[in-house]
């Protein structure tokens, strides 16, 4: 990303930002609530052996080869990578992933959709906050899907996870067939605009009320933020929650006006207190 698009990006996302003191809407506060519950000791260690991995995976020297896909790639043809240096790039941060976490021990999904599992991080996470749940992930680069497998395959306890490799064209549809209702989708992956509205096209029809969708790096680009604001005004969405490095798609009719909220830490904003009223 260029560094002055994304600082005005940021700026603009900034400015327009509100925080949790002008959320209204029960479901939305609800939602907003649970994302910062504190966790169980329970989930801490959980958490912690999925840590441990993605530490293995910083320190991991291995050499894979890639082939650029989509726009989220800044990798040359055939280039050849470090598995360390693709986690540094690539994988969600421990506090990302928390966010993840709480908003599916929330929900308690029983069907989940990734499309891009990457190394497997984030798809322990989804795992772990929500077992029973069957969770279909999707990553389109072999030798990305083989350490994954690897990671999960070693955590003997997991169940009712089905990782495929290849594009998202080539699984998409078969993976809504097999979930028949989504509860849950998580997409990160290929980061082009058309891309995002495409999968999105397909996976409406497969949602339900209670349906959450998370769409990462919202403002990756232009395009991509382009794509978002199509999105948000489509009917089907009840509302929409931007928290700068995601989006939430809210389809609860319990939402009685669609809204877009650009939610902001309270610290950034304090006069959004209401401490000045």
């Amino acid at each position: 990303m260029n560094l002055l698009e994304n600082l005005r990006r940021m700026w603009t996302f900034y400015v327009n930002a509100h925080t949790k003191y002008d959320v209204h809407s029960p479901f939305i506060s609800k939602l907003i609530v649970a994302m910062k519950e504190p966790l169980s000791r329970e989930d801490n260690t959980k958490i912690q052996g999925v840590e441990i991995e993605r530490k293995k995976l910083l320190k991991d020297q291995r050499k894979i080869s890639l082939q650029p896909m989509g726009a989220g790639s800044r990798l040359k043809e055939n280039n050849t990578i470090s598995v360390s240096q693709l986690a540094a790039r690539s994988l969600s941060t421990p506090r990302q992933c928390l966010t993840y976490f709480r908003l599916l021990k929330w929900l308690q999904p029983s069907t989940i959709l990734e499309l891009g599992t990457s190394l497997g991080i984030s798809t322990m996470y989804h795992h772990l906050a929500a077992p029973r749940a069957h969770l279909i992930s999707i990553e389109g680069r072999m030798p990305v899907h083989r350490i994954a497998r690897e990671i999960i395959a070693g955590h003997k306890k997991v169940k009712n996870i089905d990782l495929l490799q290849g594009l998202f064209d080539e699984h998409l549809e078969n993976a809504l067939t097999l979930l028949g209702k989504v509860d849950y989708v998580f997409i990160d992956g290929d980061h082009r605009g058309s891309s995002l509205i495409k999968y999105l096209q397909q996976i409406l029809p497969h949602t339900h009320d209670r349906s959450i969708i998370v769409v990462h790096d919202i403002y990756w680009s232009d395009d991509m933020l382009d794509a978002w604001n199509e999105i948000i005004t489509w009917p089907q969405i009840k509302a929409s929650l931007d928290i700068y490095e995601m989006g939430v798609l809210i389809f609860n009719s319990s939402v009685l006006h669609q809204q877009n909220v650009r939610l902001i830490s309270s610290w950034l904003k304090p006069w959004r207190q209401g401490f000045f009223c």
